[in-house]
């Protein structure tokens, strides 16, 4: 019995490293098409159709990151000499300025970005494997990871065939919730605390929402008396190290953003110009900013980040007041998408509604209401932090902006809801099944008939 155990925690890394990189080998082919009529062997599987973007790397964050990597500092994210932003948070663009000077161009950036989302991948699934080994009830936890690999499927696009943010944020995210499960179970000793602080301002400097989210963690995680006072620590050494950027943004652009400036471009965009307030290709294709480096006499180009924000937000404030019913249609909408109903990035490849994509979609969100209808107050640490991370994630991005690629992050955390649901499922039909023959037993034993 412990011989088999053994042989199934080193065959389930073995599969998972074969199952991503084999997908990743298989996905950059693509590059060595030698017709655009062999494009119709990789997906969308349409001659002449190439979606792979690896050498995307994030666009505002490539052009910021090319701008530090040229002496220039962190600036100029659309292509066009528009001086110092704060457009993007500055962990990624750091990193890949750093990869751009190491590998002198963007397809060797691009190669280094891939292997590493690979291996974050790869923890990802072990990360998934390793809380449904520790949580499961019913479920085999080999099952938590044939839902991982049918969410890496049903996003084959995103998670190999292009190179954006998501990876880094997924890894921030993987760490948030590992560090989380520890402290629940294990509580803080030594530098624990310290590092979790570390962690969250790191997580706030790579994305605000993952950095909130974080937070709201910390939160949960001080209700224990043992654990109030180190992880108050955590939170200021965390916002500490978030504000030194809020710091340079007011000494170079004369505004205290805190880590990104444009929140109220977005939430302009998403409530008051956006179709149903959700985001997708041929939205993005005609975005303000993206055009700005055609047009020398745009606002962006000709009065600087600074201006044009401000006069977004006075748009964005106009409108509300005008129109505050479509803040309220927007983010039950972008609720909507972000949880149960799949709206593709690419309707014209992926079609509207995508049946098996819809199904996978909906899974993790019906996952988390079968498991707190069935257990309610019953649930495990580790099931009852992932399901506030997972709430505190979504809900920034249900009242600001929303597509797909944002949902990425929460990878194991939707893997996970979707299987503790399932064994939620099967441990109330185990009691039930269990209940019965006791309940016939007891009918008929001779003290009651007596």
């Amino acid at each position: 019995m412990v011989e088999s155990v053994g042989k199934g925690k080193r065959v389930a890394p073995a599969l998972l490293v074969l199952f991503v990189f084999g997908l990743s080998l298989y996905a950059n082919l693509s590059f060595l098409a030698p017709r655009p009529g062999a494009l119709r062997f990789f997906p969308p599987f349409r001659a002449g159709v190439d979606v792979n973007f690896n050498l995307h790397l994030g666009a505002e964050y490539l052009n910021i990151a090319r701008a530090l990597a040229a002496g220039k500092g962190f600036s100029n994210p659309f292509q066009v000499e528009s001086g110092p932003t704060a457009w993007m948070p500055p962990v990624y663009p750091a990193l890949l300025a750093a990869l751009l000077l190491l590998f002198g161009s963007p397809p060797g950036v691009a190669a280094a970005v891939v292997l590493a989302k690979n291996a974050v991948l790869v923890a990802t699934g072990l990360l998934v494997l390793h809380a449904a080994r520790e949580s499961a009830q019913r479920a085999p936890p080999a099952l938590a990871l044939v839902g991982y690999a049918a969410w890496l499927l049903c996003h084959f696009a995103w998670f190999f065939q292009m190179t954006h943010d998501e990876w880094l944020i997924l890894l921030c995210v993987d760490l948030c919730l590992l560090g989380a499960w520890r402290l629940s179970r294990e509580g803080s000793r030594g530098g624990r605390a310290l590092g979790w602080g570390g962690l969250g301002g790191l997580v706030f400097l790579t994305s605000p929402v993952a950095g909130a989210s974080w937070l709201a963690l910390t939160a949960l995680l001080a209700r224990e008396r043992a654990l109030r006072r180190p992880l108050c620590a955590a939170a200021l050494l965390a916002l500490g190290i978030a504000s030194l950027w809020s710091v340079r943004n007011g000494v170079v652009l004369g505004r205290a953003y805190f880590v990104k400036s444009n929140l109220f471009f977005d939430l302009y965009q998403a409530n008051f110009e956006s179709e149903g307030g959700v985001y997708d290709e041929p939205f993005l294709a005609r975005h303000p900013v993206w055009t700005a480096f055609r047009d020398p006499d745009s606002l962006y180009q000709r009065e600087g980040e600074v201006a044009f924000l401000d006069a977004y937000r006075a748009r964005f404030l106009a409108a509300a007041r005008e129109h505050p019913e479509a803040l309220a249609s927007g983010a039950l909408q972008r609720l909507l998408a972000a949880t149960l109903v799949y709206r593709p990035y690419r309707p014209a490849s992926e079609g509207l509604h995508p049946p098996l994509a819809s199904f996978v979609h909906a899974m993790p969100a019906l996952g988390l209401l079968f498991l707190l209808a069935l257990r309610g107050r019953r649930l495990d640490p580790i099931q009852r932090t992932t399901a506030l991370f997972y709430a505190a994630y979504l809900a920034p991005y249900a009242l600001s902006a929303f597509y797909v690629r944002y949902l990425l992050p929460l990878t194991p955390a939707l893997a996970l809801l979707w299987f503790w649901g399932v064994d939620a499922i099967l441990e109330r039909g185990a009691g039930a099944r269990q209940r019965e023959p006791e309940a016939a037993t007891g009918s008929s034993s001779p003290g009651e008939t007596a």
